[in-house]
């Protein structure tokens, strides 16, 4: 470390020593060595005035910083200083002749006993300090005329009297200033007053470091809360109080200004704060912030005899129509209707409690209107037989009308016209008109206002049941449905052969297999008498659920659900594994489908019926979805319309497609005839509808389908990718689907071969050569 830095360091230390004893002094005093002084001068000089003949000596004490003078006659002999220092040490010396009458008082520092002059020797022992004397101010110093000299230091007062008495001969008065010291440095602002610090209020102590609790005393002056801290205090308020000079005072807030204090209903504000209450009629569980409305009529129905309507914060009482109260519902007295008009009877009124019936006499019923009096509503019993030739329909039942009635009578879509009462309320004939298509529709009779009761016939077809090319003369037996094929034929006429295709859906939530031909269910809808739409719901955009999964036993069933009528759809398809096929029953009818067959069977339940005379129709879509080049050498898709069905046939360049849809159905348990028309057709598509008329419950439809192989016979070239269509020969390798998004298909791995290598014609060769086989 360099000179610079230790003088520094040296310097720091001298001002920390000089400085640290520095205190507070109370005023009119200064601050000086060791305590407070008054009169205090920092220069002490003493010197020393001799006669001229050297007989006599006496000494000066001074404060005076100017040069030391004495009287006429004498000499400065001998002259001592000291500078900011109240530390003074006082000794007497004299000469050692005794003739010489002079005594010298010599001053020092305190810092040990004053030396004499040389020659001269100390008469007195000891210095006189403050240390020893801190109560003294004055020191006087005197020479008596025997040459002795003397000295007192004394306290506030100036002495008049001299110590020499009457041989007075010189006195010098120094004014050391009044001392006063503490036994510690004042802290804190406090001041050092005649010995004892003076604290500021806020500290007590002997040296000011106490600090005083002002909370103590009238709470510090605060209104509300005083918080003692070093050297003062802090006053706040609560909450819910406001403050403009730091707690000192303090204002409530009233909280009930400001967004009703946060209470649902009322506010009342508190000193600090606000309390939340309800209002009559309400509930609250968090002190009023909320208030909950009280359900009245939940409690011994609000004290109402029959009706209890909650409102806001109360509740009222009504009666049931049919009843008069005089006391706003309290009480409630039953109206006789009787009493006036006879209730609007035509007939008989009958007073009831809180309202009133009519009756009418023996053979007759109320109208619709329930007052006045009609005959039952016609009841249809049995009808002669409907051809669809049409002409004259027998109507027997009961209250079919007379002469003064307005009857109609419709058989579904068909307008029964010529109406002729044979027996009044008992029989009637209409006329139906030609060329009717064979259907079960809903009939119904009409009297006035009166609707017969539920009815359906059954429009019957009088020529003999037609199958194509006579089920492939022997593969089958013609029957009504169509060709009833014998085990292992299969198709519309019984010319192809059925293979395993093992089908197993894996989607639980969409039953969806792409193959090169997709069935769609894609709408439901209901038409109105004159077949226009009158909803249609597009079920090619909802969802189908899975409801069971059964595929060791080859079954299957999706439901999907029409929410905005709360009505569903179901489609179940059984895979056929017998070996000797599986028989069926439906709508009556008795058939067999053979092994490795795929049976599809759709229902409709609940639906909500705009009107009895409307039907229900579902949309079936069978389009292919094959995109090869060869597609182009392919037919467009075909129908073969006959009495019970409608078939269809899809094609493209190596399979295709064959669909029917049976015109037989079923509604409410009941056995009957749909109707099943072609609504659409394209190049790759058709469309087929089939239509139900009224039922309360469920309708059921039983289409079938088969997709398969063309298969060539050996004529065509091997260049030749596409084949001969002329010469096709059919084998039946996969059943169907059942539709929703997506429309859901069953593949077999035959198919999925084909499409990869329909190219090669080696493939071709050899699956011919597996299909001659099954035939031999």
């Amino acid at each position: 470390m360099n000179t610079y830095y230790l003088l520094l360091l040296l310097l720091s230390i001298i001002f920390y020593i000089q400085t640290s004893w520095a205190q507070t002094c109370a005023p009119g005093y200064v601050a000086g060595p060791g305590g407070c002084l008054t009169g205090y001068s920092s220069n002490l000089k003493t010197y020393k005035c001799r006669n001229a003949d050297f007989t006599y000596d006496y000494s000066v004490i001074t404060a005076s910083t100017a040069p030391a003078t004495c009287p006429g006659g004498y000499t400065v002999e001998y002259e001592i200083s000291i500078t900011n220092s109240r530390i003074v040490s006082i000794a007497h010396c004299q000469v050692n002749e005794q003739s010489v009458a002079r005594s010298f008082m010599v001053i020092g520092n305190g810092e040990g006993t004053p030396s004499c002059p040389v020659g001269e020797q100390m008469l007195a022992d000891g210095p006189l300090d403050y240390v020893n004397y801190p109560q003294y101010r004055y020191l006087i110093i005197e020479t008596c005329t025997n040459g002795f000299g003397k000295h007192i230091t004394t306290m506030g007062i100036l002495p008049t009297e001299s110590m020499c008495g009457a041989d007075l001969y010189q006195r010098s008065v120094y004014d050391m200033g009044l001392l006063y010291s503490c036994p510690a440095i004042c802290q804190n602002g406090g001041t050092c007053n005649n010995g004892i610090c003076t604290c500021t209020l806020q500290w007590t102590g002997t040296d000011c470091t106490t600090d005083v609790n002002e909370c103590l005393t009238l709470n510090g002056g605060c209104n509300q809360t005083c918080t003692n801290t070093q050297g003062g205090r802090t006053c706040s308020c609560g909450a819910g109080y406001t403050t403009s000079d730091g707690g000192v005072t303090c204002d409530d807030v009233n909280e009930c200004l400001t967004a009703n204090g946060g209470c649902s209903q009322t506010c009342t504000n508190i000193p600090g704060g606000r309390t939340c209450s309800c209002l009559a009629g309400y509930s609250t569980s968090d002190n009023g912030l909320t208030c909950n409305d009280v359900n009245e009529c939940l409690n011994a129905n609000g004290g109402c005899p029959q009706e209890c309507e909650n409102t806001p914060g109360s509740h009222t009482c009504h009666c049931f129509p049919g009843y008069t109260s005089p006391d706003n519902g309290l009480t409630c007295n039953d109206v006789d209707e009787c009493l006036v008009n006879n209730g609007g009877c035509e007939y008989t009124c009958n007073n009831t409690a809180g309202d009133y019936e009519c009756s009418c006499p023996p053979g007759t019923v109320l109208s619709p209107d329930g007052l006045h009096c009609q005959l039952p509503p016609p009841f249809i019993q049995s009808t002669t037989p409907v051809f669809i030739n049409g002409g004259v329909l027998t109507i027997n039942g009961t209250y079919l009308g007379s002469t003064y009635s307005t009857i109609s009578i419709n058989l579904g879509r068909y307008h029964c016209t010529n109406i002729q009462i044979i027996t009044e309320h008992t029989q009637l004939t209409c006329k139906l008109p030609s060329n009717l298509i064979p259907s079960t529709e809903f009939f119904q009779v009409q009297v006035n206002q009166s609707v017969s009761n539920d009815y359906y016939i059954t429009i019957e077809d009088l020529t003999e049941p037609e199958c194509p090319e006579n089920c492939n003369g022997g593969n089958g037996e013609c029957t009504k449905l169509g060709c009833q094929c014998k085990v292992p034929w299969t198709g519309p006429s019984c010319k192809e052969e059925v293979i395993d295709t093992n089908p197993n859906p894996t989607n639980p939530t969409q039953p969806e297999i792409t193959t090169d031909y997709k069935i769609s269910i894609i709408a439901i809808q209901e038409l109105d008498i004159e077949d226009t739409v009158t909803e249609n719901h597009n079920l090619t955009a909802i969802g189908w659920s899975m409801t069971l999964n059964d595929t060791l036993n080859g079954h299957w069933t999706y439901n999907v659900s029409l929410g905005s009528n709360h009505s569903t759809l179901t489609a179940t398809y059984d895979y056929i594994k017998e070996q000797g096929g599986r028989n069926y029953t439906f709508s009556g009818q008795q058939f067999t489908l053979n092994q490795y067959s795929l049976k599809l069977s759709m229902s409709v339940h609940n639906w909500p019926f705009k009107s009895k005379m409307n039907s229900v129709r579902v949309l079936i879509k069978v389009e292919s979805q094959n995109t090869d080049p060869c597609a182009s050498s392919s037919p467009p898709p075909t129908t073969q319309p006959t009495p019970s069905s409608i078939s269809t046939l899809v094609h493209n360049a190596l399979s295709g497609m064959s669909s029917r849809f049976l015109s037989i159905a079923q509604v409410d348990d009941r056995n009957i005839i749909g109707r099943v028309n072609q609504v659409s057709i394209d190049d790759y598509s058709v469309v087929i509808g089939t239509s139900l008329p009224y039922f309360n419950h469920y309708g059921a439809i039983d289409p079938d389908f088969s997709i398969f192989l063309r298969v060539d016979d050996g004529t065509t070239s091997n260049n030749d990718k596409c084949g001969d269509s002329k010469n096709d020969n059919w084998k039946i390798i996969v059943g169907v689907v059942i539709g929703g998004v997506g429309a859901a298909a069953i593949v077999t791995g035959s198919v999925m071969l084909i499409k990869k290598k329909r190219n090669t014609s080696i493939q071709k060769k050899e699956m011919n050569r597996k299909l001659q086989k099954l035939n031999s």
